[in-house]
């Protein structure tokens, strides 16, 4: 995996099955965040779903929900692009609990 941070994005490229993919994460500019922050209400089922798709436990839902669209809006322009996106970071996802698994073992 590769990180590279430009300004408030994080650009994160996945390697998956010889095919590389970016995916642009908004880190917040604390300062002028805060103005924009809200709360929102959900079902706690709804929440649990959101628990599940956490690629690492310090994931906000912020992050969450923005990557949701982000596929979202990519399965409208490019649907096998997206579905590459979601196999890595599925894939992402699984490293990182095989990762947590070992480590707790420790």
């Amino acid at each position: 995996m590769f990180y590279k941070l430009t300004g408030n994005n994080k650009i994160v490229t996945l390697n998956s099955d010889k095919k590389a993919y970016k995916v642009y994460l908004r880190l917040p500019n604390m300062v002028n965040e805060l103005s924009k922050i809200t709360t929102i209400k959900i079902d706690r089922d709804t929440k649990l779903r959101l628990d599940k798709l956490k690629v690492h436990s310090k994931e906000s839902y912020d992050e969450i929900i923005q990557k949701i669209l982000f596929i979202l809006n990519l399965c409208k322009a490019s649907p096998e692009e997206a579905r590459g996106r979601l196999l890595a970071i599925d894939k992402v996802k699984k490293l990182n609990e095989l990762k947590g698994v070992l480590i707790n073992k420790k």
